[in-house]
C-alpha cells in the first residue's frame, strides 16, 4: 500500500490533537466518508434551492411540518390529506 502526505495549515494540527476528530482521522479519505459527504452537500444545496423558489417563510413551514410528521403514527393519512387538498379541481367539477 503507498504511502500518503497530508499537509495542515497553522494551528490546524493542534485542532485536531485537542479534539475528538483525531482518532476518526482516516475515515475522512474512505470512500464512505467521501460518499456521505457529497450526499450531505447534494442534500444542502437542493434545501437550498427549493427554499429560493418557495420562498424562506413557505420553506421553512413545510419543514417544520416534515420534522412534525416524521415519526408521527398517522404521518401517511397526513401526506395523503396535504396531497388531496393542494390537487386542483377536476375539469368535470368546476364545468368545463
Amino acid at each position: 500500500m503507498g504511502r500518503a502526505r497530508v499537509e495542515f495549515d497553522a494551528g490546524e494540527w493542534q485542532r485536531l490533537a485537542t479534539s475528538h476528530l483525531l482518532g476518526s482521522l482516516l475515515e475522512f479519505w474512505t470512500p464512505a466518508w467521501r460518499w456521505r459527504s457529497q450526499q450531505e452537500k447534494a442534500r444542502k444545496g437542493e434545501r437550498e434551492r427549493l427554499s429560493a423558489r418557495l420562498g424562506p417563510e413557505l420553506f421553512d413551514k413545510l419543514q417544520a411540518l416534515a420534522t412534525a410528521l416524521n415519526n408521527h403514527p398517522a404521518r401517511d393519512e397526513a401526506l395523503a390529506f396535504l396531497l388531496s387538498e393542494t390537487r386542483p379541481p377536476d375539469r368535470l367539477e368546476s364545468g368545463m
